[in-house]
């Protein structure tokens, strides 16, 4: 799945990684990069390697909008990250005008619920199958078939809920007039979901230990663990998309 690009082609996760660094006005290697946004995103939404973040930094460079400082740790050398005025000014731009709530809209139907119907009824399947052949010994496969079927319950509620009350509203909102108190009602509502879901994705992590596909027990069972794994960034970029920028956007136009 591709990443989600802002207005000026930049992945979403490349101004994660600037947001990180200009928060405290920092200079942070690549690691310490990781390790902020684990903190602030990582349950939510993105859980980066340093190598993604390295590739990150990489466009930003390119670009000017972070700089490159060598230093020194001990006896190691180590390189230091830090925001430019340009990079700033990206991510005052950004923040001022973060899309069209229509577009992206568009984009989550098209993108993120698609592939979740998709997926569905496919892992469905998968984790029967394991229950089924594997149950017996493996109690966990139990609890995890019957938390996914929970999940699964839970999504298809919550896309319909999105798709036919959720997006009209944003679609047809216009600017300055007062956010309606079913619109704040529902986003108070489908944020409390998006928390809940978040809570079964930990579950069904943890019944897998981490959907580690080296403790697979047979083909069905990687594809399920794998199928698991996709699912879960899936919904984490899903979220963010709507609590990060969806949600504050659709508020923000009724402010204009």
């Amino acid at each position: 799945m591709s990443p989600q690009r802002t207005s000026d082609g930049l992945p979403v996760t490349a101004y994660l990684v600037l947001g990180v660094l200009a928060a405290n006005d920092e200079q942070l290697t690549a690691g310490e990069i990781k390790t902020r946004a684990e903190l602030s995103v990582g349950h939510f939404y993105w859980s980066p390697s340093v190598s993604h973040v390295r590739r990150e930094l990489n466009r930003l460079l390119a670009r000017g909008m972070v700089s490159e400082i060598g230093a020194q740790s001990g006896k190691r050398a180590i390189t230091l990250y830090e925001t430019t005025d340009a990079g700033l000014e990206a991510l005052r731009r950004v923040a001022e005008h973060p899309g069209d709530p229509e577009e992206l809209c568009d984009h989550i139907v098209d993108v993120h619920h698609a592939y979740v119907r998709r997926e569905l009824p496919r892992l469905s399947e998968l984790l029967a199958k394991c229950e089924r052949t594997h149950g017996a010994d493996r109690p966990e496969l139990i609890e995890a078939r019957a938390t996914f079927e929970r999940l699964r319950a839970e999504l298809e509620h919550h896309l319909a809920e999105e798709e036919q009350e959720l997006f009209p509203v944003c679609r047809t909102e216009k600017p300055g007039e007062p956010p309606d108190r079913v619109l704040l009602d529902l986003l108070e509502r489908l944020e409390t979901e998006h928390t809940a879901t978040g809570g079964l994705l930990a579950r069904l992590s943890l019944l897998t230990d981490g959907y580690d596909l080296d403790g697979a027990l047979c083909n069905t069972h990687r594809a399920a663990l794998d199928a698991l794994a996709g699912l879960e960034r899936d919904l984490h970029e899903h979220i963010h998309e709507e609590n990060n920028i969806l949600f504050p956007r659709a508020l923000a136009n009724s402010a204009l």
